[in-house]
């Protein structure tokens, strides 16, 4: 297993093998996961969101998003 393979399934936020964190947008964590599972032999899977601080950094950073 390589972080090449995983960045196939979302963003390689860190990995050392046999643990992975992968980021990917909420309305693609069910798809996402279902082809993890389908193609890795995965042992266990968390799905989490990020930390509000995080959110609210990003929110400071790039905007929420909605600006037109």
């Amino acid at each position: 297993m390589t972080a090449d393979v995983l960045a196939a399934f979302g963003e390689v936020k860190s990995f050392r093998f046999p643990n992975a964190v992968l980021e990917v947008r909420r309305e693609d964590a069910p798809a996402t996961s279902a082809r993890l599972l389908a193609a890795l032999p995965v042992a266990d899977l968390s799905i989490e969101d990020l930390p509000i601080e995080e959110v609210i950094r990003q929110a400071f950073t790039h905007g929420l998003g909605d600006e037109e």
